[in-house]
């Protein structure tokens, strides 16, 4: 049962990006970002670390890349936001396990938070038209 904990919270970290991709904005004065993060997002939502029941670090491994990818066009905070969360993710793939997966996330969780606070903070005041 923790294992299948450990899967979830992990899942739900890289979900969460999902959720702020989603709703897009198309407007012509759409920042740069926001093109780049949509683009990103269907490779993000094909990306669960948990497969069949076990931890599957390339899918982590992606979602780092593509943060980083999409974070060449964000405002410097933000860059540095998401290369924190990238960070954790390419930490969190290292792992061999959903047991160390979790406890390594654990550690990091904090710094996770942060930096997606911040990331998704410009999310959706820029690029959810909300």
């Amino acid at each position: 049962m923790r294992a299948f904990r450990a899967l979830l919270i992990v899942a739900l970290a890289a979900g969460g990006l999902t959720l702020l991709l989603s709703g897009g904005a198309s407007a012509a004065s759409t920042p740069k970002l926001c093109t780049a993060l949509a683009t990103a997002g269907a490779d993000l939502a094909n990306s669960n670390p948990v497969k069949n029941g076990d931890f599957d670090s390339s899918a982590l491994k992606r979602n780092a890349a593509q943060l980083r990818k999409a974070a060449k066009s964000a405002p410097a905070k933000v860059k540095s936001a998401m290369r924190k969360m990238a960070d954790v993710y390419d930490d969190v793939s290292g792992e061999k396990t959903s047991a160390s997966a979790l406890a390594e996330f654990g550690k990091q969780a904090s710094k996770y938070l942060n930096a997606f606070g911040t990331f998704s903070s410009y999310v959706t005041k820029n690029c959810t038209g909300s």
